[in-house]
């Protein structure tokens, strides 16, 4: 068998009661998360457990995320609590700000406290702004350079601080003043092109970019996505300060959620509280049943 196939959650289990633990690394060290995760939805707590072991340290924070929050809440109780701190550190700041919003708030002010103070810091920021906002959805995690820097300076910034930051955050740099205000982005290829490397940064940015307040509410995200062709959305506070961005998936997240809440509404339904692809088909049949009949 092709490891590299998607599995059934039988045939995973399989592979468990079988005790073929080489077979399990290698289709977690190869497969997509997304992937792994659907095959985890099926499978109790326990059986999900004896399988986490098995997840490479790297890829067990990314999987966790994928999973429905009922899968993350009963994990959290079930594991021990070392691991599922690790985990909850190592998350993305906004996966981790929307588990730590639906968690009652003992356990998630425990959870906070046992992070490491820099990651500690970031969730108690996000989860400072308003429910249902832009700040909630952000990201802290940007490249900036101060203006009037020189391309060969920014550069060498750029080799500096940009080991600390996903690749996908390296294609487009943002240009702030000394009151840390944004007022541009330059992309890492007009950077590297720029000729002479002497000419200042100043000269090259775009000073178009649209940014959100941090305290709008997230379906201005949606809106601002459809209307512009850009991966991600600059975030600034009251003060004009750059202080994240939103990224596309995540406002893909909240746009499902407001599509569904349409859909629902338009059916005549009652409210789900997931999206229509986390929602089980009993539970779909049993919130559509009166208009169905109708």
């Amino acid at each position: 068998m092709d490891t590299r196939d998607r599995l059934s959650s039988e045939e995973l289990l399989g592979l468990l009661e079988e005790r073929r633990f080489k077979s399990l690394r290698q289709i977690f060290r190869t497969s997509e998360i997304a992937n792994i995760s659907e095959m985890f939805c099926d499978i109790d707590v326990q059986q999900i457990i004896a399988l986490f072991r098995l997840v490479p340290r790297l890829r067990r924070s990314e999987l966790f995320s994928y999973l429905p929050f009922e899968k993350q809440e009963d994990l959290l109780e079930e594991l021990p609590e070392i691991v599922s701190v690790s985990i909850i550190n190592e998350m993305e700041p906004v996966d981790r700000t929307r588990l730590l919003e639906e968690l009652p708030e003992e356990i998630s002010s425990k959870l906070i406290a046992r992070l490491d103070p820099e990651e500690r810091q970031i969730a108690k920021q996000l989860l400072s702004y308003p429910e249902d906002s832009v700040g909630r959805i952000m990201s802290p995690e940007f490249l900036k350079i101060p203006t009037g820097r020189t391309v060969s300076d920014a550069l060498q910034d750029i080799r500096w601080n940009g080991v600390k930051f996903r690749e996908n955050l390296l294609h487009n740099i943002f240009v702030v003043d000394d009151n840390e205000r944004l007022i541009g982005h330059i992309t890492l290829a007009a950077l590297v092109m720029a000729d002479p490397p002497t000419q200042l940064v100043d000269h090259l940015m775009d000073t178009t970019q649209e940014s959100l307040l941090a305290s709008t509410n997230e379906s201005m995200a949606v809106d601002y996505f459809r209307r512009y062709d850009r991966p991600y959305i600059p975030v600034i506070d009251d003060d004009q300060k750059l202080v994240g961005i939103v990224e596309a998936d995540d406002v893909f997240d909240v746009a499902e959620e407001e599509a569904t809440e349409d859909i629902q509404a338009f059916g005549g339904q009652s409210t789900l509280e997931d999206s229509y692809f986390q929602t089980p088909f009993f539970t779909l049949l049993r919130k559509r049943g009166g208009w169905l009949s109708v």
